[in-house]
């Protein structure tokens, strides 16, 4: 398995890198293999607040990433794809936040969640509120029964 190098070309690359590990870090069998592969490289293994950095970084930046991979499709996309999208977003991340499970719960993360969440119902207000995009997104056949 390759690990995901960041590049400075894409937006996202950040993310899809630390998925990567995630999902190696997730897997109990796996897990030792990572370690050992750190000590292979003579690079320190990551400590337990370093894995729960990682579990909740993925979980915080999923929806936005997700979301906004879809939005700058170069085909198949159009306005009606915004409102879904952003109200997928508002709906993910106060969820995040509300989880009250020991090991669900955002204890790193809270703050940006919270911030994205202000972020997209600040920047995309107007949006939110216009008709004109609302309506877009009722006649898109992907959405209108949504």
């Amino acid at each position: 398995m390759l690990l995901v190098t960041p590049g400075e070309t894409w937006w996202n690359s950040v993310y899809d890198a630390v998925t990567k590990v995630h999902s190696i870090l997730c897997k109990a069998d796996m897990e030792p293999n990572f370690d050992k592969l750190c000590d292979d490289l003579t690079t320190k293994r990551l400590q337990p607040l370093q894995k729960t950095f990682v579990k909740e970084y993925v979980a915080v930046m999923k929806p936005v990433c997700c979301g906004l991979d879809i939005l700058q499709a170069e085909t198949s996309v159009g306005s009606g794809f915004l409102l879904p999208k952003l109200t997928a977003m508002k709906a993910q991340l106060p969820a995040l936040l509300n989880k009250q499970t020991a090991n669900a719960r955002l204890n790193i993360y809270a703050p940006l969640a919270s911030c994205l969440l202000s972020a997209i119902n600040s920047r995309f207000a107007v949006m939110l509120d216009s008709a004109d995009a609302q309506l877009a997104a009722v006649v898109n056949p992907k959405f209108k029964l949504d």
